[in-house]
């Protein structure tokens, strides 16, 4: 299976061989309801290589099209896999397989270009951030989704036993003890207070954290939300030479937190930063949803899509506009028929080739409450 990115989106949306076969469906993995799974996926395969068999397709080439997608029928252990939604795209030489963590509509498509529409609406949800989360027990550095979390790896030497060490052996400097009318006493060692020594162990601790993450994260631009006890954000934000730290922390006491709570308690913070473009496109939207700079009309949208008009474009991910698309004019269908498109997911794959950022959100939550909305660069 393939990792969901806008790489990976990117690859299926640009790929040009044809024809393509989009299959969308829920999953159950789990529950007594994944014997209906494999069922489901036959039914989604017979209805794609009817379409195929409507558009003279040879019975040959759809059964080497859709073998990658049949051997998964009776594969007991893919139905177990983690994720409540199953995208398959097939094309002659590419297979794309990705378990999701959201319900999907049955959706068959075979058409020009793959159905990715409903997977764009996610890739919010697959942005990275990172979180660093520092105790005397250990120091984590982890990359984080909404949905997920694994570790970076950073060196040993970040340890806070490690630098205690380090501090601990540095020679103490001796203060010399001036004497009357300013003579030199001979030097006396009492050296640097306890409290002086633990002042400069955390100093050298997180002047440690700061250059091994900086290390690990570099070339980055994800946020990272620090976790720690009251006070250690302050003294890691005056380290700090990552320009993408969160100003808000969480306050807690990392040890106590295991990697998947750390994830968990830190979404809530890194959720606006990662939406924040979302959020002024929306508003650019509606500040010239009266002017020719935006439109909510599907036909002139997909005409702007076409030559790289739009800026940024909205679109429902839970819908579909099915329509045969001809030479003159666009015939829309209620239900798919062979050869029909989602315009909709027309317009979001052109606008999404040619530059456009394109955000794919419940249809209740468009800026406009509309199926589409974009605005345009000219």
């Amino acid at each position: 299976m393939t990792r969901l990115s806008r790489d990976s989106i990117r690859a299926v949306a640009e790929h040009e061989a044809g024809p393509k076969v989009s299959l969308l469906m829920p999953v159950h993995p789990g529950s007594h309801r994944v014997r209906e799974d494999p069922i489901r996926l036959e039914n989604l395969l017979r209805m794609a290589r009817g379409d195929l068999l409507a558009l003279g397709v040879r019975t040959p080439d759809i059964q080497a099209l859709l073998q990658p997608a049949e051997e998964r029928v009776d594969d007991g252990s893919f139905w177990q896999s983690a994720g409540s939604g199953l995208a398959i795209f097939l094309a002659g030489d590419l297979t794309r397989v990705h378990r999701l963590p959201i319900d999907l509509p049955p959706v068959v498509e075979v058409s020009e270009r793959f159905h990715i529409k409903p997977l764009l609406g996610l890739l919010e949800a697959y942005e990275r951030y990172f979180v660093l989360a520092p105790s005397e027990q250990a120091v984590r550095l982890l990359r984080c989704t909404r949905h997920a979390v694994e570790r970076v790896p950073l060196p040993h030497e970040v340890a806070y036993d490690r630098i205690a060490g380090f501090v601990e052996d540095t020679p103490r400097p001796r203060h010399r003890h001036f004497g009357p009318a300013g003579s030199c006493g001979a030097a006396v060692g009492q050296g640097f207070g306890h409290e002086d020594r633990r002042e400069n162990r955390f100093e050298e601790w997180f002047h440690a954290i700061d250059r091994a993450v900086c290390d690990a994260v570099a070339g980055q631009k994800a946020p990272l939300v620090f976790v720690g006890i009251e006070g250690y954000y302050l003294r890691y934000a005056a380290h700090n030479g990552y320009p993408y730290l969160a100003e808000q922390p969480v306050a807690v006491h990392a040890a106590t937190l295991s990697d998947e709570a750390l994830r968990a308690r830190t979404w809530s913070i890194a959720e606006p930063l990662l939406t924040e473009r979302r959020q002024k496109d929306a508003e650019r939207y509606r500040a010239v949803a009266q002017t020719d700079k935006a439109t909510n009309d599907l036909q002139e949208i997909l005409n702007a899509a076409r030559f790289g008009r739009v800026d940024a474009m909205f679109v429902a991910a839970d819908d579909q506009r099915w329509a045969t698309v001809a030479t003159e004019d666009v015939e829309v269908h209620d239900d798919p028929e062979p050869d029909d498109r989602d315009l909709l997911n027309e317009a979001a794959v052109m606008a999404l080739l040619s530059g456009a950022r394109v955000h794919a959100l419940p249809a209740e939550e468009l800026p406009n409450g509309d199926l589409v909305c974009a605005t345009l660069r000219w």
